[in-house]
């Protein structure tokens, strides 16, 4: 009775053998279609060129290498420059390893520029996932996105009041430089003059027919005891330090975030922990309740014996590798809200890079779907390297055979 269980006892033997070469043919062809596409996603290279044919030489990238493989392998292989506006999602969330990580999700073309039009396209791609949960956004400082009323954060938050927005601090920090830098004439001529040679060297310096004339002090109009700076202390004096206090400045009417308390725990008075928990528990008392004061002035205690200081990332680090879950369970989703808020929006710019190199003129026509599919196999390269392909190729082939067998 065993013995029939067996392919070599079954009567259909023969077939059941050519079946099974026949999965595996199939299996090798598509595990090498699957190193060419990853391979090729993963740097960024186009993949079809003129035309589909094997053996030409304007075939693309994809067809020359399973070209290339075929040579050492005995298997067979088997075959935005269009000025569309993108929106570029990605999504920021805490891992279970308690490690924040930020995933491309897709782009969104033709959303228009109002802050309407934007909304309804954020809202219909979220419709799958939990938006409500949402509890962070960032934005570029453009005021169709960033605009305190009419913005497209200000819309969002309408709808999620807790989905706080933060503005992108690279975006700021440039805005606070550009302003640091025209605080005074010295300064103004100085990055005048930085960008003048900067032009010069790239052939695009232009010279400029405006004469400055300037009228030179004789030597007895100077004041009794005035100190007359030359070189390098006239820069620092005159230039340099109005830049520095003008920067610190503006960085200091910045918002103090209201999670800073938590990483100065150690130095801080009970009372003052205190507040600072109230205070964070009522800007999100959907999440927090009034435990977080107990269990800051708890962690506290924890942390007076520590010798390092340790950052926010430390700290939920912390907790989950001492397995004070759930003493410092509101701790913990506090840690999580600031974790999962974007400092920067560096990664949509990064995404934008990609999307030139895949979208060039030679594939103006790509389909959306095609388009983000080859994005995030291309953005999200760690992921696309890790992919178990096995369970899809099975399934794959058992289809082709099963068809076949039909």
């Amino acid at each position: 009775m065993k013995k029939r269980g067996q392919a070599e006892a079954r009567i259909d033997s023969k077939l059941f053998e050519q079946l099974e070469d026949e999965r595996k043919y199939w299996r090798n062809v598509l595990l090498r279609v699957v190193v060419a596409v990853k391979s090729l996603a993963t740097r960024g290279l186009s993949f079809r060129g003129k035309t589909d044919r094997f053996r030409s030489s304007n075939n693309g990238n994809f067809m020359m290498l399973l070209e290339a493989i075929s040579e050492f392998d005995p298997a067979d292989s088997t075959p935005d420059i269009t000025n569309v506006g993108q929106l570029s999602l990605i999504v920021r969330f805490v891992q279970d390893n308690a490690e924040p990580v930020k995933r491309f999700l897709w782009f969104l073309p033709n959303t228009g520029h109002k802050a309407e039009d934007m909304l309804l396209a954020v809202m219909d791609a979220f419709k799958t996932l939990h938006i409500d949960n949402c509890r962070g956004q960032s934005h570029d400082n453009a005021s169709n996105m960033s605009g305190q009323y009419n913005g497209l954060q200000a819309k969002i938050k309408d709808k999620y009041q807790y989905a706080t927005y933060g503005p992108c601090a690279a975006h700021s920090l440039n805005l606070i430089g550009s302003l640091a830098a025209e605080c005074c004439p010295e300064a103004i001529k100085f990055f005048e003059l930085l960008q003048n040679l900067y032009k010069k060297s790239s052939q695009e310096y232009r010279r400029s027919h405006k004469r400055v004339i300037k009228r030179k002090k004789r030597g007895d109009e100077y004041r009794e005891g005035e100190v007359l700076l030359l070189g390098r202390d006239h820069f620092r004096v005159n230039t340099f330090f109005p830049i520095c206090d003008q920067l610190l400045g503006k960085l200091k009417m910045r918002k103090t975030p209201n999670f800073a308390f938590l990483c100065k725990l150690d130095t801080m008075s009970e009372a003052k922990v205190r507040v600072n928990a109230i205070n964070l528990q009522k800007l999100y008392p959907f999440d927090l309740a009034n435990d977080l004061q107990e269990e800051c002035v708890l962690l506290k205690q924890f942390l007076t014996s520590h010798e390092n200081k340790i950052s926010l990332r430390q700290l939920n680090l912390f907790i989950k590798q001492k397995n004070l879950k759930e003493a410092f369970s509101y701790t913990e989703i506090a840690l999580h809200i600031f974790l999962c808020t974007a400092v920067t929006n560096c990664s949509t710019e990064r995404s934008f890079s990609v999307l030139k190199k895949i979208k060039d003129y030679l594939h103006s026509r790509i389909s959306e779907e095609r388009l983000n599919s080859l994005a995030i196999l291309n953005i999200e390269a760690d992921l696309t390297k890790s992919i178990n392909c096995d369970s899809v190729i099975d399934e794959f082939v058992n289809r082709l055979v099963h068809r076949k067998k039909m």
